[in-house]
């Protein structure tokens, strides 16, 4: 996905948040079931001990009217047969 590549290094949530949306708004535009943000919690603390990229991630994702899950759950609702 070139829109997504970087010019640069990520330095602030902000700049993180804008990666993912990216994603976010091209799976919503192009009918995509879902998106898989993969995330380690022990580098997302390094980076921004508050979380505020999080926020903005789940704050978008709310107001685009997207339902958040766990892959384990998706895996669980999605993939397997009834």
């Amino acid at each position: 996905m070139p829109e997504a590549a970087l010019s640069s290094i990520v330095k602030t949530p902000e700049e993180e948040f804008d990666v993912h949306r990216r994603f976010i708004d091209k799976a919503l535009a192009s009918g995509t079931s879902h998106v898989s943000l993969i995330w380690h919690p022990w580098s997302l603390h390094l980076s921004d001990p508050e979380m505020r990229m999080l926020e903005l991630v789940f704050r978008h994702v709310r107001a685009a009217g997207l339902p958040a899950s766990t892959f384990a759950n998706f895996v669980r609702t999605e993939c397997l047969p009834s």
